[in-house]
């Protein structure tokens, strides 16, 4: 049996660019001790691709696949492996072109990665669907160019104090901002907007911020236990997550079995609602009285050795290698089944596949 060739991709215009190519590093050595061949694609900040500096493109139509840019000749890549965190990889652009160019990937597709990114578009699915989340609102830029003191009141009378101001579309804690009173709001706005034009203010809730690992099949997903996040600091910031070293990690959490079985179903059902496949963290609150509020999913959770996703999963007994291997499976699947659709169809009868 030959192995199979994974491209992963890493790297990324985004500003989680530095956080996915200690990702991508983290991935490729996993697949490697898993027998596969691995080709590293790093896309610049410019957005270049390119493979050991040699610079790479993929055809978007159907079969076109991974070329060289200079010689023209493709590149064989069985399926593609995207660890790219935050916009133009995990907000569905990416996911939209393999699907153009007929290749099979790792991860949710365009409609659960877009909701995925957008933390407005998520929390509204939470709401439908009963989960309990944060109160919060939405500020686009033009709005608050246009009438500053009206929104800052706005924040102020609806969400109160302290609360947290971020960019909709980002993740990693990038440009996120606990604000105590109304005289942090507009410096808080002004740093989110750096980084995406809505942005959302959410409720701060005191509570234990708990994780969990998702993997599977969006009908069937699999979850790892929950693990919780203790921050040093005022709350887990980019800071916290990628550079100081004083964030303490707890993965046999003291919680009750009740409770820590309606987590893991939570995750699950947040994992369905979202239309998510592959692999996601989803994120919660939980407070004294045992209310669990749902803060976010992220389908494309950090993978590098110090990131939460492999450590929730090899704290539930399945080493980081076992998860990608799952995942490629995964992936070449749902490809497989994608393929055996029909495209075609004239006056009720099918015509070709």
């Amino acid at each position: 049996m030959k192995k199979l060739t994974v491209g992963v991709v890493f790297g990324g215009r985004s500003g989680e660019h530095e956080v996915s190519v200690l990702s991508g590093k983290n991935v490729v050595a996993a697949l490697q001790s898993s027998n596969f061949i691995v080709v590293p694609i790093f896309i610049d900040k410019n957005g270049r691709w390119s493979i050991n500096g040699r610079e790479v493109y993929l055809l978007p139509r159907p079969g076109g696949g991974l070329h060289d840019k200079t010689s023209q000749k493709p590149i064989r890549v069985d399926i593609y492996f995207p660890i790219l965190h935050g916009t133009y990889g995990e907000d569905g652009t990416i996911q939209g072109l393999f699907e153009m160019a007929g290749v099979p990937y790792v991860g949710a597709g365009v409609l659960g990665s877009a909701i995925g990114m957008d933390k407005e578009a998520q929390k509204e699915i939470f709401l439908y669907h009963g989960l309990p989340t944060p109160h919060f609102t939405v500020i686009q830029q033009e709005e608050w160019n246009r009438a500053t003191d009206q929104t800052q009141r706005r924040i102020s009378q609806q969400i109160g104090f302290p609360c947290f101001i971020k960019p909709a579309n980002m993740g990693s804690s990038v440009a996120v901002t606990k604000a105590r009173n109304k005289n942090e709001i507009a410096r808080a706005v002004r740093k989110a907007f750096r980084y995406d034009t809505k942005i959302l203010i959410e409720e701060y809730i005191k509570g234990r911020e708990v994780d969990c690992a998702v993997i599977g099949p969006n009908e069937a997903p699999r979850v790892s236990l929950p693990g919780e996040i203790i921050p040093r600091r005022e709350f887990f910031d980019y800071r916290a997550k990628y550079i100081a070293e004083d964030t303490e990690y707890r993965f046999a959490v003291p919680l009750p079995e009740h409770l820590k079985d309606k987590i893991m179903r939570r995750a699950a059902d947040v994992f369905r609602i979202t239309f998510c496949q592959g692999l996601a963290r989803v994120e919660f609150l939980v407070t004294k009285s045992e209310e669990i509020f749902v803060l976010e999913i992220n389908t494309l959770p950090g993978c590098t050795s110090h990131s939460l996703f492999p450590r929730l999963w090899e704290a539930s007994g399945i080493p980081f290698p076992e998860v990608v291997r799952t995942l490629i499976s995964l992936g070449l699947d749902r490809w497989k089944k994608r393929q055996a659709l029909y495209t075609t169809f004239k006056e009720g009868r099918l015509l070709t596949k």
